[in-house]
């Protein structure tokens, strides 16, 4: 028999989850004795949530499994452009949204792995596609492991860039500093993620070479597993 004592209790004999009940033992109270019938399901700590007389586990049971991780985000902000040429220096501010896919290993302190990133930008009325392949590095200062409700982190990431744009095609490479959050709302295997993002990056063309800086947020999912 397990004995689980209760902070809150809604006396019911009997409480249903699936196939599996609840037998209260003893109320004194705000506190209650229960027998479940399954040893294993439980530990100490663990969270039990009772509603209109169906018991439900907390989602978040510590027995899931985070040893990789797809995410899918997007961000908006804010870039400053500055274009050089054999004769003139543009700076030019504009905005930009991009989306993101990162695939990581999780070794629970760090994680890391490849990222692909797609951007869209538009100066007056040239529009501006950018593309690039790279990696990212996360330290996690908390051990994202089942069980953690969230995970904030800092990281960085560099990246191939590819843009193109109405009159030219540039190349370049791209640098990341970043910091967040995992959040695990509902279950281990699914989080949101909140992002801030500073990004560094250089372009070069037959005649311009180009820098870019700019501040983003990024909101995304991350699926875990």
């Amino acid at each position: 028999m397990i004995k689980i004592f209760f902070t809150f209790f809604f006396f019911i004999p009997t409480l249903s989850y699936g196939a599996e009940y609840l037998k209260v033992i003893k109320v004194k109270g705000k506190r209650g004795i229960v027998e479940f019938p399954n040893r294993g399901r439980f530990k100490n700590g663990d969270v039990i949530r009772i509603d209109d007389g169906v018991w439900q586990e907390k989602g978040l049971d510590g027995n899931g499994k985070r040893n990789y991780s797809i995410a899918l985000s997007a961000s908006i902000g804010q870039t400053k452009e500055t274009s050089k040429t054999t004769l003139t220096t543009n700076n030019v501010d504009h905005g930009e949204m991009q989306t993101e896919v990162a695939f990581g290993f999780n070794f629970r302190w760090n994680e890391f792995g490849p990222l692909i990133s797609y951007l869209i930008s538009k100066v007056d009325d040239e529009q501006t596609t950018t593309s690039s392949i790279g990696g990212f590095y996360r330290y996690n200062f908390k051990e994202n492991k089942p069980g953690a409700e969230w995970v904030p982190y800092a990281g960085l990431a560099g990246s191939l860039i590819s843009q193109d744009s109405d009159n030219t095609k540039r190349d370049g490479l791209g640098f990341r500093i970043m910091g967040g959050t995992n959040i695990f709302p509902l279950n281990d295997h699914v989080s949101l993620l909140v992002e801030g993002r500073f990004d560094y990056s250089t372009l070069k063309s037959d005649n311009t070479e180009s820098t870019s800086t700019g501040f983003t947020l990024a909101f995304g999912i991350s699926s875990y597993f």
